[in-house]
């Protein structure tokens, strides 16, 4: 994924979402919500930041 590219960014903040969705997903992500485990995801292309996700314990418990 070419960062620079217009809307790239636009793009990978649409789908923050469906990511997250993804995130929550995961059976152990509930268990690490449990726990009081926040999770931080930071995609990037190279050095190009495109989006980072913040999951707070309860988030993927609500989903």
């Amino acid at each position: 994924m070419d960062a620079t590219r217009d809307g790239t960014r636009e793009y990978m903040a649409s789908a923050k979402p469906i990511l997250e969705r993804g995130i929550c997903r995961n059976p152990d992500v509930p268990v690490l919500g449990k726990l009081g485990v926040t999770l931080l995801y930071h995609y990037t292309a190279g050095r190009q930041s495109l989006v980072r996700l913040n999951i707070a314990p309860d988030q993927c418990l609500r989903k």
